[in-house]
Parts: structure tokens; C-alpha cells; sequence
């Protein structure tokens, strides 16, 4: 009697089982056009699994990570077929939207624009024509008193072209 009651506890506990609400797993595929990626997790693949648990909201984040590493999934309303990425182990970039102002992060460097204008475009712009000014403070000569100190404008030059 004591097996057939341990069976049926048994049974019972395991309709009464809570499935994983986060799993780790491989990425496999990386869909940036989608913002999603593939995972696969003890041989079963998972494709579609979000980078935002949001699908339509204007201001986001999304960190992408690098394949062949691991990220944790969780399931979206206890659902198989609605899975997001909680965290990631490498990233391979990070892209952004924060009202209008985008921004994209990766190994090559980083990119950001505000209303349609790069800020780095702006910055070399702006260190262009301090470069014209200084060239052009340089040709001063000053008959009474105190000439640009030519050497320090041509470092100052120097310096920022290193940028």
C-alpha cells in the first residue's frame, strides 16, 4: 500500500510542478533586423527569443550578444513560445534609442546621433575650425605687446589631430 500511496504522491507532485521560469542557454543566431536570436538549450533549439521583452515601445535598449555564448531566457506569461533574453554573458554590441537621441556600441568604437546629427561629426567640425582660428591667430603679429605663442597653438593643433 505504502508504494501505491508514494506513486500518487509522486504523480500529484509532479502535476502540481512549477516548470523553469529562466534557463540558461547557447546563442546560436543573431537577428539584429528582428532583435532576436536562437538559442538552443539540451539539444532542443529555441528560435524567435526577444532582446526586449517590449516589442513595440520607442525607447530601448538592446544588448546583443556574441554567438556560441550563453545567455539566460525567460519565459514571458509561463509560456514556451514567448521567450526574452534576461542576461548575457559577452556582448557583442548595444544599440539604443532614448527619445531622439540613438546610439550604437561595439568593438569598432561607438556611434551616436541626436535629431539625425552625429555628435562625432559635430565634435570634428568643431575641432576643424578651432584649427582654422588657431592657423589664423598664428600669422598674427602684434606691433605692441604680447604675439600668440605659436609653439603652444601648434601643440594644442597637435593634440587634437591625435584625437
Amino acid at each position: 500500500m505504502g508504494s501505491r500511496t508514494e506513486g500518487l504522491q509522486s504523480a500529484f507532485m509532479e502535476f502540481l510542478k512549477i516548470p523553469e521560469m529562466v534557463f540558461a542557454a547557447k546563442v546560436t543566431a543573431v537577428n539584429k533586423e528582428e532583435k532576436t536570436i536562437t538559442v538552443t538549450d539540451e539539444g532542443i533549439s529555441y528560435p524567435d527569443v526577444r532582446l526586449s521583452s517590449v516589442i513595440n515601445g520607442n525607447n530601448k535598449v538592446i544588448v546583443y550578444p556574441e554567438p556560441n555564448t550563453s545567455v539566460l531566457v525567460g519565459l514571458i506569461g509561463n509560456d514556451e513560445n514567448t521567450l526574452f533574453v534576461c542576461s548575457v554573458d559577452t556582448v557583442e554590441s548595444i544599440e539604443g534609442v532614448i527619445g531622439e537621441c540613438k546610439f550604437l556600441i561595439d568593438n569598432n568604437g561607438y556611434h551616436l546621433t541626436k535629431r539625425g546629427l552625429n555628435v562625432k561629426d559635430l565634435l570634428v567640425d568643431g575641432f576643424e575650425n578651432q584649427n582654422k582660428l588657431n592657423k589664423e591667430l598664428q600669422k598674427v603679429v602684434v606691433s605692441i605687446g604680447v604675439t600668440p605663442n605659436v609653439p603652444v597653438l601648434k601643440e594644442i593643433e597637435n593634440q587634437i589631430r591625435r584625437l
